[in-house]
């Protein structure tokens, strides 16, 4: 059963509400057992968006609080706890149990629309999540997990819900932000942890280099995607040992501090 708190003066429905335009901040944090993980890193960088997108701030330490609290009280053993926060400085908090299958496989198509590194929300976590939802709609006319993220210089950027993690010339690297990426909180997290991940531009035609392709989220951390479709070729990844080994020492850091 999912369960909402709320700041400010928000109701549903409101007519004159930021809701109604999608003009909204989003951070979504995984919870286990009563911990919220890597708060302090998601409300970083809501706080960042919140100044650089010109909205009004608000009591990030009181938002802090009552994600704890919701995480200490719900107590699932997997949940997914969201932040959404309005330009004029309502803010929502929803929280619900999850399930996540580690043996799912993942075959990505490329989107048919390049995504604009120099977009003015690119490097932002938004609710305007049209673009994304189209997308997998695409996705799933064709039998794909979700699509590969192109920009206007035909640079791998990301997939439409997820950041990327890439083995390619026995090297780790993930898409740079400034190749419209969003900085995502275990993106962050794998680039401070683990010095042999780097940041590089990887073009569209080195696809057939790649033997390793990750998506990196909250709430699914490093999960391997099999293969990418790109018209009539399919690029086929394999889980490595590097990565197994590297995604086990993830977890432990992982579960050491949940809260930092």
């Amino acid at each position: 059963m999912s369960e909402f708190w709320s700041g400010g003066n928000f109701e549903l429905p409101s007519l004159n509400h930021p809701w109604l335009r999608a003009d909204a901040l989003i951070e979504t944090l995984k919870t286990i057992d009563g911990n919220a993980y890597f708060l302090n890193r998601h409300l970083a960088r809501l706080s960042r968006s919140i100044s650089e997108l010109k909205y009004i701030g608000g009591d990030i330490a009181q938002i802090a609080a009552m994600v704890l609290e919701m995480a200490k009280n719900d107590k699932f053993s997997r949940g997914r706890l969201r932040i959404t926060y309005f330009s004029n400085g309502d803010y929502l908090i929803t929280h619900h149990a999850i399930d996540i299958d580690r043996t799912a496989t993942y075959r990505l198509g490329i989107a048919p629309y390049p995504r604009y590194s120099k977009g003015f929300l690119a490097g932002h976590k938004t609710l305007a999540y049209t673009e994304a939802s189209f997308g997998q709609r695409i996705a799933d006319e064709h039998g794909y997990e979700d699509l590969l993220y192109l920009n206007e210089r035909e640079e791998i950027v990301e997939t439409g819900f997820a950041n990327l993690l890439i083995e390619i010339d026995g090297k780790l690297v993930t898409p740079p932000v400034n190749s419209g990426a969003l900085p995502g909180i275990v993106r962050e997290l794998l680039l401070d942890w683990f010095p042999v991940i780097s940041e590089r531009e990887i073009h569209r035609v080195e696809l057939g280099s790649v033997s390793g392709l990750y998506l990196l989220s909250s709430i699914r951390e490093i999960h391997p995607i099999n293969s990418v479709i790109d018209g009539d070729s399919e690029f086929i990844f394999t889980d490595s040992a590097e990565v197994k080994a590297l995604r086990a020492e993830f977890q432990e850091r992982s579960d050491s501090d949940p809260n930092s």
